[in-house]
C-alpha cells in the first residue's frame, strides 16, 4: 500500500518513481538498495521491519508475492503515463488492477500467516480482485479527476453511463465464487462474501449515481429490497466486516 500511494502520487516526477521502483524491487530481492528521500525512507525502514518478522528462508511465498506486486503497481503507473502502446489498453488496465489487488490480499494474507494453503492462497488472491474493482467504482470521481485510468474512467468516455461495466463487475463476482476456491470447512462464507461483495458494489453506486441510469439504480434497489436512504444507515460496518471474514 505504502509503495502504491508513493506511485500513485501525480505530485511525485514520473523518472524518480521509475527509479524508485526499480530500486525497491532490488530490496525486495535482498540486494542493496538505497532510499533516496524521507517517504522512501519510510518505505524501506517498514520493509525491513517485514524482513526481522518474515526469515527470507522460510516465507518465500511470502517475498515472491511481494515482488510480483511491485511488478504489477509499476506496470500500472506505466501505462497510465501511456509508456506502453495503445493497443490492447483496456485490457491490460483490467489485467493489471486484478492483479495489483489480488496480490495486495494475498501478501497481506501472507504477512498474518506464511503457512497458509495454496487454496486459501487463491482464495485470498480472488478476493483481492473484487476488492480492486469496487475501490476503482467508488474512486472514480477522483480518478477522473487526477487522470488515473481505470477500466470504470475509460468505460465512462465511451458510454453514456457505467450500467454495464458494474454489471460485468456483479457477473465477473459470481463467476469468481462459483470457481472451486473455498474448502469444504469454509464453504458456507461463499454467500456471506457474496452478500457483503454486493453490499460494497451498492454502496459504491449510490455515491456515483451521477453515472448509472434510473432503472439500473432501481434494479440494485430490488435486489436488496430497500432504498439508498436505508443503505446510508447500514454502511460503515460493511467493510470492516468484510474485512473480519477475510483475515479472521
Amino acid at each position: 500500500l505504502l509503495t502504491d500511494n508513493y506511485l500513485d502520487n501525480p505530485k511525485i516526477k514520473f523518472i524518480n518513481k521509475k527509479n524508485f521502483s526499480l530500486n525497491f524491487k532490488k530490496r525486495i530481492l535482498g540486494k542493496k538498495s538505497e532510499y533516496k528521500n524521507k517517504t522512501e525512507k519510510i518505505i524501506y525502514d517498514f520493509f525491513s521491519y517485514i524482513e526481522k518478522e518474515h526469515p527470507r528462508n522460510s516465507c518465500r511465498e511470502l517475498y515472491n508475492t511481494l515482488y510480483n506486486l511491485q511488478n504489477s503497481q509499476e506496470f500500472s503507473f506505466y501505462l497510465c503515463n501511456k509508456i506502453t502502446s495503445e493497443k490492447n489498453f483496456y485490457k491490460n488496465i483490467f489485467k493489471i488492477s486484478l492483479e495489483k489487488g489480488g496480490l495486495a490480499v494475498l501478501a497481506d494474507s501472507l504477512l498474518i500467516d506464511n503457512s497458509i494453503s495454496k487454496s486459501h492462497m487463491k482464495l485470498f488472491y480472488g478476493l483481492g480482485t473484487i476488492l480492486q474493482l469496487i475501490d476503482d467504482l467508488t474512486d472514480i470521481k477522483k480518478d477522473i479527476k487526477t487522470n488515473n485510468y481505470t477500466i470504470f474512467t475509460l468505460d465512462i468516455i465511451e458510454n453514456s453511463t457505467l450500467d454495464e461495466s458494474v454489471q460485468k463487475t456483479i457477473n465477473y463476482l459470481f463467476t469468481l465464487f462459483d470457481e472451486n476456491i473455498f474448502e469444504k470447512e469454509n464453504f458456507y462464507l461463499k454467500d456471506i462474501f457474496i452478500e457483503l461483495s454486493m453490499l460494497m458494489i451498492f454502496e459504491a453506486v449510490g455515491k456515483n449515481k451521477y453515472y448509472f441510469s434510473h432503472n439500473f439504480l432501481n434494479q440494485l434497489e430490488n435486489y436488496f429490497s430497500f432504498e439508498y436512504s436505508y443503505f446510508k444507515k447500514i454502511s460503515k460496518n460493511i467493510q470492516k466486516e468484510l474485512k473480519y471474514l477475510i483475515f479472521s
